[in-house]
C-alpha cells in the first residue's frame, strides 16, 4: 500500500461485510425467538391479570362480570354487569389462541358477586414458533393461575 492512499480496498470491505453478515445470521434468529417468547409471556400474563381484574370487579360491585373470548381471534371483551357495557381487549398480534379456540366449556368466563368462576378450564395461547402458555381456571376455589407445565391435548 502506498503512503498517500487513504481508505480501504474492495477486498477489505467485502471481508468486513461478510463477517458482519455471519454475526447477524447467528444473532438474528435468537433475537426473533426471544421477542416472540416475550410477547407470549406478556400476553399470557395480560389475560391472567384481566381475568383477576374482572373477578375483583364482580366482588367489589356485587354484580356478575364476564370475560368473553372470540374464537379464532386475538380479541376478547370485558362485560360489566352493572351497566351492560363491553370493553374490547387484544393480545399481541403474533400470538393466537391455541387451535383458535378457548379450551373452556364455554367461551365466556363468568364471575359471580362472590368472585367464583362459573366453570373451570384452560385458556391456551401460542406463538408462531408453537410455544404455549396456559391460564388455568380452577372452579372449586375461584383461582386463576399461570401454568408452566406442558399442555396436554
Amino acid at each position: 500500500m502506498r503512503e498517500n492512499d487513504n481508505g480501504f480496498t474492495l477486498l477489505e470491505l467485502v471481508i468486513a461485510i461478510f463477517i458482519v453478515g455471519i454475526g447477524l445470521s447467528i444473532v438474528l434468529p435468537v433475537f426473533i425467538s426471544a421477542r416472540d417468547h416475550a410477547a407470549l409471556e406478556t400476553s399470557a400474563w395480560q389475560i391472567v391479570s384481566d381475568l383477576r381484574t374482572q373477578q375483583m370487579s364482580a366482588q367489589f360491585k356485587q354484580v356478575y362480570q364476564e370475560v368473553r373470548f372470540l374464537p379464532y381471534s386475538n380479541t376478547y371483551y370485558f362485560y360489566d354487569g352493572s351497566n351492560g357495557s363491553f370493553t374490547p381487549k387484544t393480545i399481541a398480534s403474533p400470538i393466537a389462541f391455541y387451535e383458535g379456540i378457548v379450551h373452556l366449556p364455554s367461551s365466556t368466563v363468568r364471575f359471580n358477586p362472590l368472585g367464583n368462576i362459573n366453570e373451570g378450564g384452560q385458556i391456551i395461547i401460542q406463538n408462531p414458533e408453537g410455544a404455549m402458555r396456559n391460564a388455568v381456571l380452577y372452579l372449586q376455589y375461584g383461582d386463576i393461575r399461570m401454568a408452566y407445565s406442558p399442555v396436554i391435548n
